[in-house]
């Protein structure tokens, strides 16, 4: 068990060091969707036309599961504020694909009971949400199936142009649920626990290297002894310790070999 360890707790510490060195920490946490959404420029809602918004797979490293798509505007630049959505004259339809490196564009739009369509300011989309507050009116506009190692396109086709929002700076915005590779509270354990778990490991290593040190230094020192009392029947053995050139050691910590020699010297005492 001892040698498993020391061959696993020098992989380990190189691999913290690795991820220090390559700042995979840093890059986890900007790349966390859940703590920073993704965020388009402003949108052209005053006319007819498809944006097309392509996120790349860099940006996705370290999410996926299921991501939600919504359309945020500034409260406090818009003329009007439509809480409900039925008040909004925009119209559009949603297209979300994603696709492998050199592979072809699949379907990644989510339909089920809540997203049950791809034209979200329609009457089947009324059921979607509609959420306001610091400074911020969003409306839910469809939901994203994000497949690691995956790249994200997501199409919004302007069917029926608003002028109005256009005074609210629109953007989309596509923010993550819970389903993150990597949770912030896994993070801070493999940084700030695992350096610690690196200097207790370079203790442990430390100590067994000094305890096998001695351990070989003992048994030297024995194989010195068992000799010297051959030559010198006269070497004294007393209540459980015996002088092995001026250094008392304890004969309770020997091991076989050693007790042996200490039989050996017994029985070779006067």
């Amino acid at each position: 068990m001892t040698r498993l360890w020391f061959l696993l707790i020098p992989l380990l510490i190189g691999t913290y060091i690795y991820a220090l060195w390559s700042d995979w920490f840093t890059a986890a946490e900007l790349n966390d969707g859940a703590n920073r959404p993704f965020y388009t420029k402003e949108l052209d809602l005053g006319e007819v036309g498809t944006i097309v918004w392509d996120i790349p797979l860099k940006r996705l490293e370290f999410a996926h599961g299921e991501a939600h798509l919504s359309l945020v505007l500034n409260i406090y630049t818009m003329l009007e504020i439509p809480l409900e959505r039925e008040a909004v004259k925009l119209r559009v339809k949603v297209m979300i694909q994603g696709r492998h490196p050199e592979k072809q564009w699949e379907d990644r739009l989510i339909r089920d009971w809540y997203y049950n369509t791809d034209e979200p300011f329609s009457p089947a989309g009324e059921g979607l949400s509609v959420t306001w507050g610091f400074g911020r009116l969003e409306y839910g506009l469809a939901g994203a199936k994000v497949i690691p190692g995956e790249e994200l396109r997501i199409s919004m086709k302007v069917q029926v142009p608003d002028g109005l929002l256009m005074t609210g700076y629109p953007r989309l915005r596509l923010g993550f649920g819970p389903t993150i590779n990597y949770s912030p509270f896994l993070r801070s354990v493999l940084r700030n626990i695992g350096c610690f778990l690196s200097l207790a490991g370079l203790a442990w290593l430390s100590f067994q290297v000094l305890r096998s040190q001695k351990h070989i230094e003992t048994e030297a020192a024995w194989g010195k002894a068992c000799g010297l009392h051959a030559a010198n029947p006269g070497l004294q053995i007393f209540s459980g310790e015996i002088a092995v050139i001026g250094i008392p050691i304890r004969n309770d910590t020997w091991h076989n070999s050693v007790l042996g020699c200490l039989t050996q010297v017994t029985q070779l005492g006067p």
